[in-house]
């Protein structure tokens, strides 16, 4: 039996999950309305575990979703999700058809259909990043971890998996700028291009973007760094979103932070960097670029001038151009 089997035909219940109607959970409502909350895809999943002679538990517990604000922890007293434990060849294994199934757009309310099967027998060293069980026995990990561990994580997509990214570091979730910065590193295994937002968190203000003068990143052939320097005091939230580096595609969003900046930097703002990242490219040596005299991507200029060398593997026509944030044209 296909476990992702009831996806094509069943719908998220937004009105229910919105409490602007009666839930959709019982089986047989399910599959007479094709839609359900996430317990409806619970039920519905394991009666046709039973049908196919599969032992399959119902696991309750706390999920951070894609919809709550930027994927930042949410604390709640009750557990609000539920999902699935089938044994498969005597070995239990985890699964979520509900998150399988797609995103609800809260705004628009509506539901927004994507097959995702990296909720469909999941490691559970990834499952804990999203989805904490009440029994601490359906993490399927030894040790378990606690809820305070759970809730202190960085968000997760399932995307980030997928690229096999890696956090170098911070691992926790809430940053606290030190002299106005935050920065946080991410690794991966193989060239991957990145971009990022920096925002004003959702629910302290309008959670409208920050320019891109107010962050730095640096991107090398194994790993990133985003360092980030808050306009103002308050909470923001900073989005990281990635794609394969061969890839024409969309970036797709892999992981979140939340950063709190008791006081802003002062001093110069960066200018505007259409190419979104500062210092070599990872490609850079496809290019003919071998090596440069500056390592860094911050160069410093004490006596007003300053000689940046490239060492090429071959002939290259190079241009550059020398911009200011103040200034109209390019120097």
């Amino acid at each position: 039996m296909k476990l992702g089997g009831i996806l094509p035909f069943l719908e998220y219940d937004v009105d229910g999950f919105l409490g602007l109607s009666q839930k959709i959970h019982v089986p047989e409502q399910v599959l007479q309305t094709g839609k359900a909350v996430c317990s409806g895809y619970a039920h519905l999943c394991r009666e046709m575990c039973r049908e196919a002679g599969l032992s399959c538990v119902e696991v309750p517990g706390f999920g951070r979703g894609l919809g709550a604000h930027g994927g930042q922890w949410c604390q709640q007293q009750k557990t609000g999700h539920m999902w699935n434990a089938v044994e498969l060849e005597g070995q239990w294994c985890l699964l979520d058809a509900c998150w399988g199934a797609g995103t609800v757009d809260p705004e628009r309310r509506l539901f927004v259909p994507r097959h995702d099967d990296f909720f469909f027998l999941t490691d559970p060293e990834h499952f804990i990043e999203t989805h904490w069980p009440e029994d601490p026995e359906w993490q399927l990990l030894q040790p378990p971890i606690s809820r305070e561990d759970f809730e202190q994580r960085v968000f997760k997509t399932s995307e980030f998996f997928r690229l096999q990214l890696s956090l170098l570091s911070p691992n926790t979730s809430l940053l606290r700028t030190a002299r106005g910065e935050a920065a946080v590193t991410l690794g991966s295994t193989h060239p991957t291009e990145f971009t990022y937002q920096l925002s004003k968190a959702q629910g302290t203000e309008t959670g409208e973007a920050v320019g891109a003068a107010h962050g730095m990143m640096v991107v090398s052939e194994n790993s990133v760094t985003i360092k980030v320097t808050p306009p103002t005091k308050g909470l923001f939230d900073l989005m990281v979103f990635a794609r394969h580096a061969d890839s024409q595609g969309p970036y797709n969003w892999v992981c979140s932070y939340r950063i709190q900046c008791p006081e802003p930097r002062n001093g110069e703002t960066l200018p505007e960097n259409p190419f979104h990242f500062w210092g070599l490219h990872q490609k850079v040596r496809d290019f003919g670029i071998e090596d440069s005299s500056y390592k860094g991507e911050l160069l410093v200029a004490p006596q007003g001038t300053l000689l940046l060398t490239l060492r090429t593997s071959r002939a290259l026509l190079a241009t550059y151009e020398l911009v200011h944030k103040d200034l109209d044209a390019a120097l």
